[in-house]
């Protein structure tokens, strides 16, 4: 199954769409601006490697 990374997961869409992918039973991973920035190059390298998703949603 994919796996999916969410990036501001606290937001009013980001909220919405972390219930409708647990609802859709897809794995996903949220992501805050407490997780780090993703706008630094380091960051979002280091996210993408760890987590290894699929498709990001932004």
């Amino acid at each position: 199954m994919k796996r999916v990374l969410v990036t501001g997961a606290q937001g009013m869409l980001g909220r919405a769409v972390m219930r409708r992918l647990k609802y859709e039973k897809i794995p996903a991973d949220a992501w805050t601006r407490a997780d780090g920035d993703l706008s630094e190059v380091d960051t979002a390298r280091w996210a993408v490697q760890i987590l290894k998703p699929n498709l990001v949603i932004n």
